[in-house]
């Protein structure tokens, strides 16, 4: 079983730097390629108030989170939802760095195992020159995204969650390569050497990985990986 989670956020602005937090997490649970319903939705109070223009994207006020916890308060709830799990970001750099923060400030240790699947980079790789918002993916996968009429953590995890399920497959994404770390990273990333980890360091793939890879599609009757390797390394 592998285990993703499409994960978004929301925030009072652009720039950590300047005091900015996250004001809403929305995450959509996937397992072996399908969302299986799970989710978890946390609206926060972040002690500040929102730029006029995150509220114009969000449309988040912020009377309404006067009452909401603070990020400390429901960490742990977060954290205990994703797991060590693999998280699906579109634009991952922007989430990671507040939701770093947010760990810093709050004194918490976490994100610490989890790998990051980066939907924009994966999106530039496959189709170079085409758009590449998360809005413009839904429409090329005609993925039903007419209820985003502002941005939301969970509805666009949602939407995210589709739109990695189309891009990457459902048949044959689901193929264990153990790396020595023992983390269990899919065939698709390592076929596109994208993934990384929370500090951005990126995985070199060994010959004995890409001879692994080889022999797992090999037991696959009919694959179409075997058609398309040659073109891939």
């Amino acid at each position: 079983m592998i285990r993703k989670i499409a994960l978004d956020t929301e925030t009072t602005g652009l720039d950590i730097n300047q005091g900015h937090r996250i004001i809403s997490i929305g995450c959509v649970e996937i397992i072996n390629g399908m969302k299986t319903g799970s989710t978890i939705h946390l609206m926060l109070n972040p002690g500040r108030p929102s730029d006029p223009g995150a509220i114009a994207v969000h449309g988040i006020k912020d009377e309404f989170l006067l009452n909401k916890p603070k990020f400390e308060e429901v960490a742990h709830d977060f954290l205990s939802f994703i797991g060590d799990d693999i998280l699906i970001i579109h634009n991952a750099q922007f989430d990671l760095k507040f939701l770093r923060n947010e760990l810093k400030i709050s004194g918490i240790i976490g994100l610490e195992k989890n790998h990051i699947i980066d939907t924009l980079l994966l999106s530039r790789e496959r189709y170079p020159g085409s758009p590449a918002s998360l809005d413009a993916l839904c429409k090329k996968f005609n993925i039903d995204n007419s209820e985003r009429t502002l941005h939301g953590a969970l509805i666009d995890a949602e939407l995210l969650a589709s739109v990695y399920i189309a891009m990457v497959g459902t048949v044959q994404s689901e193929i264990d390569i153990k790396e020595s770390s023992n983390n269990t990273i899919d065939t698709h990333l390592y076929l596109k050497k994208i993934i990384y980890d929370i500090n951005n360091r990126f995985f070199n793939i060994s010959q004995e990985d890409l001879k692994k890879h080889q022999e797992s599609v090999n037991k696959i009757e009919n694959s179409m990986w075997k058609k398309i390797l040659p073109f891939l390394y």
